[in-house]
C-alpha cells in the first residue's frame, strides 16, 4: 500500500520525477559504459603482454629469475617436456633461448634481442606467429647450411635499419662459451604485435640457428606455457604447483639445476598491478557520479517534501502512522532512483551492445591521426570490443538504488516528526 502510494505521488509531479531519473539514467549508463571500455582495454593489454611472449605460466633456471641473463640456462630435456604438456591444463609448451646482439648491415646497425623458439610449438603457445604482417613466420625447418638463417623481425626494428623482406643482415652477439657469435640471417617476415618492446627489438630464429649463434646447443632459457580457456589465478598456480613437483630440479646430483615456475603475475608484476590499480579506480569515479546524482534525489525529494507539509499534516491528523508516512518519503526516493537506474541500464546496455557488436576505433585516440593509440608500451590500432556482461551493468543500479535509499532518510525522518496542526496551519 505504501509503496502504491508513493508512486501516486511520484506520477503527481511527472516533470520533476523523469529529470531526476533521467539525470541517474545518464549517470549509470556513462559508468556501465565506462567500465566496459575500461575492462576490455585491460584485457586487451594483458592478452597482448601474455600471448605475444610471456604466456600464462614460465618454467626457468632458478638463477634465470634472480638474474636473466645468457649463462643462466638448463638442459633441454624431452622427457620434462613431455610430462609439463601431459598436465591436463596445459594447451602448449614453447622453448625458448633470448640473446643480445647486434643485428644490421653495411649502412645501419641495432641493437636486438634474438628469441630462439621452435617455430610449430610456438604457432600453439603464442600469438607472435599470427601477428606477421608482411612475409611468412619460420620454417618448421632450420634453412640449410650454408646459407643465411631465417629471421622474423619487429615492424619497427625493420624500420630502424630500412630492410624488408627478402633483405640480408649480419648478427653479431656474445656466445655463452665467450666466443663471439655470429651469422648472416635473411628477413622472410615482419610482425607487429602491438608490443612496442618485441616490436621494436625482437629478431625471432628458428630454436637450432639461435642456439648456434648464442653457443647454447641442448640448452633453454624457459619453457612458455599456454592453459586452457580456464586461466585465473587459481588455477594457474595449481598447474604451477604440479610442474614443481614433477621437476624440482633438472641435471646430474653433482650439477643440478633448481627450476622455478611462475605465473604471469610473477612474470610482469607491473602489469597486474596496473590491472588492478585500474579497476580500483572504477569505484572513485562510482563515488564521485553517485555523490552528485545522491545530492540531486536528497534536494528532490527534499523539496518534495517541503511543499506538501500540509498535506503530510492532514494524513497524520486522520490516523496515519508517523512510520507510515517515512514509509512512503522513502519509498519514493528509492523508486525514482530505481526508475533512473533502470533508464540508465538499458542505456548502457545499448552502448555497451553497439560496441560489443561493432567495435570501438581506438586509432582515433591517437595523436595526429595516427593508425594506432599506444599506452603503457602497448599499441592499439584493431577495433576494441566490449563485452556485455551481467558483473559489469547489474553494480551501478544496486549502487543508485541503495543510494537513493539514504538520500531518502532525511526527508523521511523530518516528515514523520511533523506537528500535524502545525503543519496544517502552515507554520512548520
Amino acid at each position: 500500500m505504501n509503496a502504491t502510494i508513493a508512486f501516486r505521488n511520484l506520477a503527481r509531479n511527472r516533470w520533476r520525477t523523469l529529470l531526476t531519473a533521467g539525470g541517474i539514467a545518464v549517470a549509470t549508463g556513462m559508468l556501465i559504459w565506462t567500465n566496459a571500455m575500461q575492462e576490455s582495454f585491460l584485457l586487451r593489454m594483458v592478452d597482448s603482454a601474455i600471448g605475444v611472449r610471456v604466456g600464462h605460466l614460465q618454467v626457468h633456471a632458478e638463477a634465470y629469475v634472480e638474474d636473466a641473463i645468457l649463462y643462466h640456462s638448463f638442459p633441454e630435456d624431452p622427457a620434462l617436456t613431455e610430462t609439463i604438456a601431459d598436465i591436463d591444463e596445459i594447451t602448449a609448451v614453447a622453448p625458448r633461448v633470448y640473446g643480445y646482439g647486434i643485428i644490421g648491415h653495411e649502412a645501419r646497425s641495432q641493437p636486438g634481442q634474438f628469441v630462439g623458439v621452435d617455430p610449430a610449438r610456438e604457432r600453439q603457445a603464442s600469438t607472435a606467429p599470427e601477428q606477421v604482417r608482411k612475409g611468412r613466420w619460420l620454417s618448421d625447418a632450420p634453412a640449410p647450411t650454408p646459407g643465411p638463417r631465417e629471421v622474423v623481425l619487429g615492424f619497427e626494428l625493420a624500420e630502424r635499419l630500412h630492410v624488408t623482406v627478402g633483405d640480408e643482415l649480419v648478427a653479431l652477439t656474445q656466445g655463452a662459451n665467450g666466443s663471439l657469435g655470429n651469422d648472416l640471417l635473411k628477413v622472410v617476415g615482419l610482425l607487429n604485435t602491438g608490443n612496442t618492446l618485441v616490436d621494436r627489438m625482437s629478431a625471432y630464429l628458428h630454436l637450432e640457428d639461435a642456439r648456434y649463434l648464442l653457443a647454447l646447443e641442448g640448452r633453454l632459457h624457459e619453457l612458455s606455457l599456454r592453459v586452457g580457456a580456464k586461466h585465473d589465478q587459481a588455477t594457474l598456480e595449481r598447474v604451477a604447483l604440479a610442474i614443481g613437483t614433477a621437476c624440482p630440479q633438472l641435471g646430474d646430483a653433482d650439477d643440478p639445476t633448481p627450476m622455478v615456475t611462475r605465473t604471469w603475475r610473477d612474470v610482469i608484476p607491473e602489469m597486474y598491478a596496473i590491472v588492478e590499480m585500474s579497476r580500483s579506480q572504477i569505484w572513485i569515479m562510482y563515488l564521485i557520479i553517485f555523490l552528485i546524482a545522491g545530492l540531486g534525489i536528497l534536494n528532490t525529494q527534499r523539496m518534495s517534501a517541503m511543499e506538501r507539509r500540509r498535506e503530510f499534516g492532514v494524513l497524520l491528523a486522520i490516523g496515519l502512522a508517523p512510520g507510515a508516512l517515512a514509509r512512503i518519503v522513502l519509498y519514493e526516493s528509492v523508486l525514482v532512483s530505481l526508475l533512473g537506474g533502470l533508464l540508465g541500464l538499458a542505456l548502457g546496455a545499448a552502448a555497451v551492445g553497439y560496441h560489443a557488436t561493432y567495435g570501438m576505433d581506438v586509432a582515433a585516440m591517437a595523436d595526429q591521426g595516427g593508425e594506432s593509440f599506444t599506452y603503457m608500451g602497448y599499441s592499439f590500432s584493431e577495433p576494441l570490443y566490449f563485452d556485455l556482461t551481467a558483473s559489469g551493468l547489474l553494480p551501478p543500479v544496486i549502487v543508485i538504488t541503495i543510494v537513493g535509499l539514504f538520500c531518502g532518510l532525511w526527508p523521511a525522518v523530518v516528515s514523520a516528526r511533523l506537528d500535524a496542526i502545525r503543519a496544517i496551519a502552515g507554520r512548520s
